[in-house]
């Protein structure tokens, strides 16, 4: 995935390491149905953030209800 395609609010994680639980396990050998058609197993994850985009600071005035003090 591009950096570029990052919204704000969110980060770009290099996966390292994803744990599966039993659950996980269960279902990729078929013994329980999946939920929903497409399941990716896998949702304990351990990462380095590779790119991240914040949210820009408020410029202007303050608005008029903004408490100061």
């Amino acid at each position: 995935m591009p950096p570029s395609s990052v919204a704000v609010a969110q980060v770009l994680v290099r996966v390292r390491a994803c744990g599966v639980c039993s659950t996980d396990l269960h279902l990729a050998e078929g013994e329980l149905p999946p939920r929903r058609s497409r399941m990716v197993p896998g949702h304990e994850v351990e990462g380095e953030v590779v790119h991240s985009v914040t949210v820009p600071a408020a410029s202007g005035p303050a608005p008029a209800s903004a408490s100061h003090g």
